[in-house]
């Protein structure tokens, strides 16, 4: 189910936080992202490119200090 590949996912996405340079690791996390497409019946093509659109729409703020950028809450958008 969605819910079970994305449970499975978290796991992976840990396990890759603590080894984020192995190919293995890198891999799981990306058949589980394909499979949690592919179980939600969405088309993963169609839904990252989407996804660019928005991204490349937003502002961005400055990087925290793990490197991390996050987007500018629009106070306007709704959820």
């Amino acid at each position: 189910t969605p819910h079970s590949v994305t449970k499975h996912l978290l796991k992976e996405a840990l396990e890759l936080h603590q080894k984020p340079t192995d190919p293995s690791e890198i891999a799981d996390v990306f058949l589980l992202t394909v499979g949690a497409a592919t179980a939600a019946g969405v088309d993963l093509h169609d839904c990252v490119r989407h996804k660019l659109d928005v991204n490349r729409a937003r502002e961005w703020g400055k990087a925290d200090e793990d490197g991390v950028i996050e987007h500018i809450e629009d106070p306007g958008a709704t959820a």
